[in-house]
């Protein structure tokens, strides 16, 4: 019996000392780890009196020892920075975990920090430039979302108003025209309200392009000149002037203004070149591109399309240069050429939610589909584009693109007649005729020149082939006012072949 019970106590004494070992080495390992963070503290401290005049060079550094130091409020401050100036270098992805990091630190450390709520919207708002040049979209618009009724309470307006200009951007890349409207609206609001040039100026910036899509081109034209001169009166913001002049362009485009729109392309390449701003230069090249497209000159189009795309670094930028392309290829008779390109833009589109490309392309493979033969499919996508174009009050897509969906009718029309599909020629008459109509009284309400301008000039030929001579004479007498505003002597000269043809 002693002998059980000694054994008994020998390994109750073990389990104790083994206990008492582990507690000895935790201590040991706790307060190693509060030496090594009183270390990193004081190297931050240092860091800071010794650089202070040159904090910037060591802002890595800094955000390193603070983030392992004891002053998380410095760390989240100097990994802001950090994003910052790597998203200057076009390191987006190095920016984006060193904003991810601060994330962290506000969203687990809230009961150490004060006032995390404004530190957190704040740093939510700077973070968003990264997701908007890398083109994540859906995860951008998902992290908005999910901390907009935290936003909603803050007192601060100017953080408020930022937040939902940032809303509103990301749900315009998302196809969502009509709330990203109005969240665009409400950041104006509350930016005019405190007086904050930013908001109002990053506001009235997005606001030119989704007014432009919406329809209201003359809006979208006085929003962007607004955003200019917030720029020019003394806020340097070289994003404010940049997007503002590409939207600007984008407008002028639709409007058929060939002249002002060359006039926006070649002030951001010049901006662009000046600069060393890689994103000035490639919406300055998409507006040069859009001008000459605009003058029917084609293949000098898609020679700036291209240089668009090649100066391109940041994956948005460089995707939204490859829409233009596509559409310009397309204009061109070269529509299997686009076909990599539509893929590209299709696959991004739906990994990172930036439908603002991915519903046009998927419209032009619709009809890259019509050409290969794959007549109902092809059809099927063009069809269900329009709809829910339609159904979305996407005005700007359903306009232009009708007129698109038009000729493809039109040239099936063509076909069958030749090989004598008379039922079905008759219908796809009927429906290149709706489309016509459609696209035409759409684009007079909104002020569309470009694509009055060609809808009237295809229309004429859709009717000369039938041999409707007198219609087509009528259609080409209105694209003429259309040939004569944009002071293209491309479009005159082929204007002049299809009167003496005609």
């Amino acid at each position: 019996m002693a002998l059980i019970l000694n054994s008994s106590l020998v390994k109750a004494f073990d389990k104790f000392g083994q206990k008492a070992e582990s507690d000895s080495a935790d201590f040991d390992r706790s307060l190693l780890k509060t030496k090594r963070r009183a270390i990193h503290e004081r190297v931050g401290l240092a860091m800071e009196k010794i650089f202070e005049d040159r904090l910037s060079d060591h802002y890595e550094a800094l955000a390193y020892h603070f983030q392992r130091g004891q002053s998380l409020d410095k760390a989240v401050g100097y990994l802001a920075k950090s994003g910052e100036k790597s998203m200057g270098r076009y390191a987006l992805e190095e920016a984006h975990k060193y904003y991810h990091d601060a994330f962290d630190i506000l969203s687990g450390q809230s009961e150490r920090l004060g006032n995390t709520d404004n530190q957190l919207i704040d740093l939510l708002n700077r973070w968003s430039f990264v997701y908007y040049y890398r083109g994540r979209y859906k995860e951008l618009l998902s992290l908005l979302k999910d901390h907009q009724a935290l936003a909603e309470t803050l007192p601060d307006k100017d953080k408020r108003g930022m937040f939902h200009a940032w809303l509103g951007c990301a749900l315009w890349h998302r196809e969502q025209f009509n709330q990203a409207h109005q969240h665009l609206l409400t950041a104006l609001t509350l930016g005019e309200e405190q007086n904050n040039f930013k908001v109002v100026g990053y506001a009235c910036c997005w606001l030119a392009w989704v007014s432009a899509e919406l329809g209201l081109l003359d809006d979208a034209i006085g929003y962007a000149e607004r955003a200019q001169k917030i720029y020019l009166s003394g806020s340097r913001d070289d994003y404010i002037f940049v997007s503002s002049m590409a939207g600007m362009g984008y407008a002028l485009w639709h409007q058929g203004n060939k002249s002002e729109t060359l006039d926006v392309g070649n002030a951001l390449v010049d901006f662009g070149q000046k600069q060393g701003d890689y994103r000035a230069k490639g919406m300055g090249y998409c507006c040069v591109g859009w001008s000459y497209q605009v003058g029917g000159e084609l293949s000098q189009a898609v020679r700036f399309f291209e240089r668009a795309v090649k100066v391109s670094v940041d994956p948005w930028y460089a995707l939204f240069p490859k829409l233009a392309l596509v559409y310009g290829m397309i204009l061109n008779g070269k529509v299997l050429d686009a076909q990599n390109y539509i893929t590209e833009i299709l696959e991004f589109s739906q990994e990172f939610g930036a439908e603002f490309v991915g519903g046009p392309a998927l419209f032009f493979q619709g009809m890259v589909m019509v050409i290969q033969g794959k007549t109902d499919k092809g059809l099927q996508i063009l069809e269900g584009c329009y709809q829910s174009w339609i159904k979305n009050g996407n005005t700007l897509r359903y306009t232009t693109c009708g007129s698109i969906l038009a000729n493809v009718y039109a040239d099936l029309a063509c076909k069958a007649r030749f090989r004598q599909q008379g039922n079905f020629a008759l219908l796809a008459e009927k429906r290149a005729t709706a489309y016509f109509k459609k696209s035409i009284e759409s684009a007079k309400q909104i002020g569309a020149k470009a694509t009055l301008g060609k809808a009237y000039r295809d229309w004429g030929y859709f009717r000369k082939d039938k041999g409707d001579t007198d219609k087509a004479d009528k259609c080409f007498v209105e694209a003429a006012a259309y040939v004569q505003m944009c002071e293209s002597a491309v479009l005159k000269a082929q204007f002049e072949v299809d009167a003496t043809i005609t």
